[in-house]
């Protein structure tokens, strides 16, 4: 719900793209909440679990928040490798033409301003490789400790606002801030218990002997 709210309400306030994006991710990542959503037997979800019971539900919910996040992390890692085969993105001048198109830049408002520290070319690099970075660390954040997770969020997060502000693409933006909350909202332990449960239900002779003691696949082979 919370993704849907702000994905849909901004429409009203920015500015039409020009692609499908905002969309595509909209619908794929609302496709992948699904059956965590429907899957979920609380009453609403400040509802906390003191046991977690693991069944076929809890499994694909399971799943479910795994491919998410692996969702979420190839699409940063795609947009950041893309931008590395184009050579105004690696010899860090990117910002510039991005900033000043005449059709997806700065407003009006601002772009006095901007056009002034753009003289800069220390300045257009660092932004240009701060774009760069930031994509990065959003794909690899699974990768690094919960600990500075905060601030590979917050940098995210700056990011998308900027998006915004610069270039107008509001749903985009607000989309992708809604990704990167469940994204980094989602605890490691939920997964993890569900993967750990998995895997021992996998490792589970078909003969261990049931409540009465009696051996299952045995009683088989004898009979």
């Amino acid at each position: 719900m919370l993704l849907q709210i702000l994905a849909v309400a901004p429409r009203v306030w920015s500015k039409p793209s020009g692609t499908m994006r905002d969309r595509l991710v909209a619908a794929v990542v609302t496709l992948l909440l699904l059956p965590i959503c429907f899957l979920d037997g609380r009453m609403w979800h400040w509802e906390r679990r003191s046991v977690v019971t693991l069944n076929g539900g809890t499994y694909i919910r399971g799943a479910a928040l795994l491919v998410f996040r692996i969702q979420v992390a190839v699409i940063y890692l795609h947009a950041c490798l893309a931008k590395l085969g184009v050579a105004e993105w690696r010899d860090g001048t990117a910002a510039y033409y991005w900033i000043t198109h005449p059709g997806f830049g700065a407003p009006e408002w601002m772009g006095g301003t901007l056009s002034t520290l753009l003289r800069y070319s220390i300045v257009v690099a660092f932004v240009t490789w701060c774009v760069l970075l930031t994509e990065f660390f959003l794909a690899i954040a699974l990768l690094v400790d919960a600990r500075y997770r905060r601030f590979i969020f917050a940098a995210g997060v700056v990011l998308h606002t900027l998006i915004w502000i610069i270039h107008g693409l509001g749903t985009f933006s607000l989309t992708m801030i809604g990704v990167l909350s469940l994204y980094f909202g989602i605890p490691d332990s939920g997964v993890q218990q569900v993967a750990s449960g998995a895997l021992a239900r996998l490792r589970k002779p078909p003969w261990k002997a049931n409540d009465s003691g009696k051996v299952r696949g045995l009683e088989a082979i004898s009979h």
